[in-house]
């Protein structure tokens, strides 16, 4: 991905795309079919920090008379290991992914780039689950339905899935048929899978009821 400009199959790039960004001499190019719908990424391709961000870095910095702090750059796919999303549509197509600008209409991110695959993987487990269950999503407009958001953390130890999904209920009864159908699909993948009840009209993503389904109490 960082040196000549390739794609990801080592195909050359065309010249003038969109998916292109700079780091010093060098190109980025990542593919994302999610894109421009998705909103997640803005910079995604580009290399280093934002010159604005690292600017107001740099004045801090010297406010307290130090040096302007060490950029460092990790991997540009794959690295993000947690992850909370929403979960829109209905129970035989849901979606699940982040907002449109301004709306709350979900845009579907089944392939994120930068999503460690292990998200990517829940995120099908679940659809499957709700689609086999009949358990349906939210729906804000008439304060309906069941599944509200998930929430992914990835163990740095052995890469299983620490899982949440928030739901429009005060007890994980109503959610237990899809929660035992999305242990089936895991497997030893899963960490654990918790409960957590929102039925409050909000747009606080987490509610103060929890109930652990599965799994170990921490992750790692």
């Amino acid at each position: 991905i960082l040196g000549d400009p390739l794609d990801r199959r080592g195909s050359p790039a065309l010249p003038g795309g969109e998916r292109f960004g700079r780091v010093a001499e060098r190109t980025v190019l990542i593919e994302c079919s999610h894109r421009p719908a998705c909103p997640g990424c803005p910079r995604l391709g580009q290399g280093g920090i934002d010159p604005g961000a690292f600017a107001q870095l740099k004045e801090l910095a010297a406010e307290s008379a130090l040096p302007p702090p060490p950029v460092h750059e990790g991997a540009p796919l794959e690295w993000r290991r947690r992850a909370r999303l929403a979960v829109r549509g209905r129970a035989r197509s849901p979606k699940i992914g982040l907002f449109a600008p301004g709306s709350h209409s979900v845009v579907d991110i089944p392939r994120c780039v930068i999503h460690h695959p292990r998200i990517n993987r829940v995120v099908a487990g679940l659809k499957q689950a709700l689609r086999e269950t009949g358990t349906p999503p939210y729906r804000e407009e008439h304060h309906s339905g069941l599944v509200r958001y998930l929430q992914v953390v990835v163990e740095r130890a052995n890469d299983r899935a620490q899982v949440v999904v928030i739901c429009n209920s005060s007890s994980p009864e109503p959610f237990e048929p899809a929660a035992a159908r999305l242990i089936e699909i895991l497997g030893d993948s899963l960490h654990s899978l918790w409960w957590n009840g929102q039925p409050e009209r909000t747009n606080s993503i987490l509610g103060p009821k929890w109930a652990r389904l599965a799994g170990p109490e921490t992750a790692c």
